[in-house]
């Protein structure tokens, strides 16, 4: 600061604040608005007539001079101060002058260009006409101090900047461009009479950009919506979440708000104030009160966040809409990191123990043989037995009956004919019977908890269309029905008594279709293969599965080679029932090389996961493990008011010699199939097929066959399929 005691002329700075109040606490609004900004200033205190006030000289050092007598009337300006100050102006200066008594005190001075005045006339409001403050509008009557604001004549040099209530002037500006050497804005009211602080901000700020001072640059804004997404689960509570961003080169402090409207209403409000950022930083603020979206599927929310900070040189970054929608189904969601990026692994999920598993795999070069177990539950990974031999280009198939994981084939540097039986209860490894020919990256499908379905894959030389089936009853391999194309680094799935063949390479370029094959229940190995509907873009080498909610029964694909050749990052979901698919959101990489996608079914929840894979189609594995969510909801599947556990029982009696009772239990109204078949997998009667509600159930089985003969002495199978889950138990018929 500098004052009488003072006064020695500054370094040079852009503004000099000249504080000729007579001792009034008026330079506090000036203070202000010049903080708010920020805009650089000196000040320079006058207390009275006796007191220093900046000469030519000093007022030469800066770029613009601002004056304010405030509310004083009896000793605003001396003849010297008048003579000094016209002196600089005619040396090229820029002069705001804010006076409502100086024409009172002093008069008029040759530089203020005015050829008449009246004192005392009052302003309530003020409105600028020029081009320095139009449209500028504002009530004055902020009781500063006592409102003896003048009106002014211009001279025909000037011209009038802003006027009073009764349209008469009250402010005057001229510049360089009516011939004078210098800029003047003078206004004879009081400008810390402007009831508002941010109306005196536009006032200073429109005055000092006309000198062509342009204040450093202030400007923040909201960067991004992080939550709600534009699609959110139906009922999923959350804490709204945006990133704001300090665009300007000083650090600011400023306001925060975030809004959620449903047609027109208000559902959500929240703000924080005094949010300060360091310059070009970034903040994400997460609300502290929590939003729930509705219910129902659909619904349509507005969200809006945006920053307030006076002085904000950039209002249009400020604010960020979004429309957000209700679905079942989730963005991605992040869940923990598998231990050890990988690629080509086989990936699969066990609904009895509700568990993801995941074995071996590599880096394209090196092959590894974890086993490891993922608990969706607790988000945590665990090691558990490796795989006899490190491999990759593999799939992996549970069967429930037995609680066991089959892995077929796979590359370990040459090309093989593996069959590895993971006992899940007890955590070991055995080998069944190998596949009748060398096979890596095939597709595996189970059909009706029991026979395997080895579809396609590389042989060592080219892609083939040979299915094998393996029946993990009798530990034997049989041939069913070549695929329609040959194929291989595909994606393959079931549902139902269907199997899938989705995306798939047929060795120069991918398949535009899917295909379909459909088992003969009485003879396996007869499949009735078909066109399937196009893909939404041919595809290959990225991961696929099926999954049954209450509101159908989908097929999924994540990621993939696009035309054989453009690594992406969609995901897509095709609705058997009605033919169709649907995009689901981005994954949050693009992402291939196999088995890396399967399902998982809970009472309330449907998710999708993908984990590992090749995230750059570099050959660069990676250790992300993401889901996607449905929230398929208690509306959806009521539960029943007896606590029921699905599944079947005990057949009464085993052995059997004459008939049986089989009983069964299922825990949601739907299809149910109760079929028995023999060791070789062959349907031989069908003892319920159809639709049923919720309980605990019977049914007798007579020994005869569909055809209504006897059947042979032997080993059966008596097989549960209902709420897209199978089940099996063995009885034996003696004779």
């Amino acid at each position: 600061m500098l004052d009488a005691d003072n006064p020695n002329p500054p370094p040079p700075e852009n503004i000099l604040y000249v504080d000729d109040d007579e001792g009034d606490v008026t330079e506090t609004f000036w203070e202000t608005s010049f903080n708010n900004f920020p805009y650089p200033y000196d000040k320079w205190v006058v207390f009275d007539s006796a007191g220093v006030s900046p000469d030519q000289a000093a007022m030469s050092a800066y770029t613009i001079v601002v004056w304010s007598t405030g509310g004083d009337y009896s000793n605003t300006l001396t003849g010297a101060e008048v003579t000094e100050i016209g002196n600089w102006l005619n040396a090229g200066g820029k002069l705001w002058f804010s006076s409502q008594d100086v024409l009172y005190d002093y008069g008029s001075a040759s530089w203020m260009h005015i050829s008449g005045w009246s004192d005392d006339v009052g302003c309530t409001n003020a409105t600028g006409i020029d081009i320095v403050m139009s449209p500028l509008s504002f009530p004055t009557g902020g009781g500063a101090f006592t409102d003896f604001a003048d009106i002014l004549t211009p001279d025909g040099t000037s011209w009038t900047s802003m006027i009073n209530e009764t349209n008469d002037t009250n402010t005057v500006a001229m510049d360089t461009t009516v011939g004078l050497p210098y800029f003047l804005y003078f206004n004879a009211f009081g400008w810390e009479n402007i009831t508002a602080e941010a109306d005196r901000d536009s006032m200073m700020k429109r005055v000092l950009m006309w000198m062509n001072y342009m204040p450093p640059a202030v400007d923040v804004g909201t960067q991004a919506i992080v939550w709600p997404p534009t699609s959110v689960v139906v009922g999923l509570t959350g804490n709204p979440s945006a990133t704001y961003h300090n665009y300007g080169a000083t650090p600011a402090t400023f306001d925060v708000h975030f809004e959620i409207d449903s047609s027109g209403v208000n559902v959500y409000t929240g703000t924080v104030g005094n949010l300060y950022l360091d310059a070009a930083a970034s903040s994400t603020w997460v609300f502290p009160a929590t939003w729930t979206p509705g219910l129902s599927e659909g619904i349509t929310y507005d969200v809006t966040a945006y920053t307030v900070m006076t002085g904000d040189m950039n209002p249009s970054n400020d604010t960020l809409t979004q429309v957000t929608t209700t679905t079942t189904v989730s963005d991605w969601i992040q869940c923990a990191d598998r231990p050890t990026p990988q690629l080509c692994q086989a990936t699969t999920y066990d609904p009895v123990g509700d568990k993801v598993y995941t074995f071996g795999g590599g880096d394209g070069t090196v092959y590894v043989n974890f086993t490891y177990q993922y608990d969706p539950v607790t988000d945590a990974w665990a090691a558990l037995t490796p795989i006899p031999t490190a491999i990759n280009w593999i799939d992996a198939s549970v069967t429930e009956w037995n609680r066991s994981i089959y892995i077929f084939g796979g590359y370990n540097g040459g090309f093989n004919t593996f069959n590895y039986i993971y006992d899940i209860n007890g955590d070991s490894w055995s080998s069944g019977a190998p596949v009748p020919a060398a096979r890596i990256a095939s597709g595996q499908c189970v059909y009706n908890d029991s026979l395997i379905y080895l579809i396609c894959g590389y042989t060592g030389s080219a892609g083939s269309n040979t299915v094998y089936i393996y029946n993990t009853y009798t530990n034997a391999w049989t041939t069913g029905t070549n695929a329609p194309t040959t194929s291989y680094m595909q994606a393959v799935a079931t549902t139902g008594d269907t199997l899938w063949l989705v995306m798939s390479y047929n060795g120069s370029s991918c398949n535009p279709n899917m295909y379909y094959g459909i088992p003969d229940p009485a003879n396996c190995e007869n499949i009735s293969w078909n066109t399937g509907p196009a893909l939404p873009a041919p595809n290959f080498n990225g991961g696929g599965t099926a999954m049954y909610r209450p509101s159908g029964t989908f097929i999924f694909e994540v990621g993939g080679f696009e035309n054989a050749t453009v690594l992406t990052n969609h995901a897509w979901e095709y609705d058997v029932s009605n033919a169709t698919w649907n995009a689901l959101p981005n994954y949050p990489m693009t992402i291939a090389r196999n088995d890396i996608l399967t399902y998982r079914r809970t009472a309330t929840e449907a998710e999708i996961y993908v984990n590992g894979g090749d995230n750059s189609g570099a050959w660069t594995p990676t250790a992300q493990t993401w889901k996607l969510q449905w929230n398929v909801g208690v509306e959806e599947e009521k539960p029943t008011k007896t606590a029921l556990t699905f599944g079947l029982g005990k057949v009464s009696p085993n052995p059997i010699r004459n008939g049986s009772i089989i009983a069964y239990t299922t825990t949601q109204k739907g299809y149910v199939s109760l079929k028995v078949y023999n060791s070789a997998g062959r349907l031989v009667r069908t003892l319920v097929d159809r639709n049923e509600n919720p309980g605990q159930k019977t049914v007798t089985w007579n020994g005869l066959d569909n055809n209504h003969n006897a059947v042979a002495a032997g080993v059966y199978f008596y097989r549960l399929s209902a709420e897209n889950r199978t089940t099996s138990k063995k009885m034996v018929v003696i004779k």
